[in-house]
């Protein structure tokens, strides 16, 4: 079977509320687990406790490779009301987080762009590695096909989760990243371990959307319970598992049960 970087993810504790302290120990594990990147699919909007928001923080800052999600009301619409800006605290993780050194080639007008933000809290996404946008728009059936990589923002591009964090796995910086019509470019790509650099062309559609290369029927895709990972630090030889298993892969922690 092909490398599929991807395959693991975590998903919840079923009927048990989750908190940031919780959340804080299974980034503390993964990251002993060794693995590359941490896509947290998650919006963490606001404070929940000093001491919690401290935990998940620190976490996540000595974790190093962990993303976090925010929702920015993608459209292309211009007709509705104005963009609601972000506040001020919001607009500097915005501004250190907008790409704007992409190799553009051809128009964007048709892309869609940034409305409404819906962001996670400074004290959360400032330690972490990058805040991607998890927009997704479903089709008039109500199935989501399609994945919109890149949104219009100001001067410049808010980047999804899946493109923020894969470019990071290969490698790929701003300037490596080519777009043009029905085509987005990472330029260099190499997958952890491997010599040979290549591009790795994306189709996209006039609205930055990408098709979803959908894996399989419910249960294709490997997962772990929340608390195989959350209690995997007491238990050396379920550690030394998980590093066997995690080790140099993308992390998904999502919300699914």
């Amino acid at each position: 079977m092909p490398y599929n970087p991807a395959r693991r993810c975590v998903q919840r504790r079923d009927g048990y509320y989750l908190g940031r302290a919780d959340y804080g120990q299974l980034v503390r594990n993964l990251g002993s687990a060794g693995v590359a990147a941490q896509f947290l699919d998650v919006i963490f909007a606001a404070p929940e406790s000093d001491e919690g928001d401290r935990r998940l923080a620190q976490a996540v800052s000595e974790a190093g490779d962990v993303f976090v999600g925010m929702a920015v009301g993608a459209s292309d619409r211009e007709a509705e009301a104005p963009p609601v800006p972000p506040s001020p605290a919001h607009a500097e993780i915005l501004d250190r987080q907008r790409w704007t050194g992409l190799q553009v080639l051809g128009g964007t007008d048709r892309l869609l762009r940034a409305h409404r933000y819906f962001m996670t809290f400074p004290g959360i996404s400032g330690a972490a590695r990058g805040t991607g946008h998890i927009d997704l728009i479903p089709d008039r059936d109500g199935v989501i096909r399609r994945v919109p990589l890149l949104v219009r923002d100001g001067d410049g591009f808010l980047p999804s989760m899946h493109l923020l964090v894969i470019s990071s796995f290969l490698g790929v910086e701003q300037d490596g990243i080519r777009l043009e019509p029905g085509r987005l470019t990472l330029a260099g790509a190499r997958r952890p371990g491997q010599s040979d650099p290549r591009d790795i062309a994306i189709p996209i559609n006039e609205r930055g959307e990408m098709i979803v290369n959908f894996i399989g029927a419910f249960g294709s895709v490997e997962t772990y319970p929340f608390s195989a990972v959350y209690t995997a630090s007491d238990d050396r030889f379920m550690m030394e598992d998980l590093r066997e298993e995690l080790s140099d892969r993308i992390a998904i922690v999502t919300w699914f049960s």
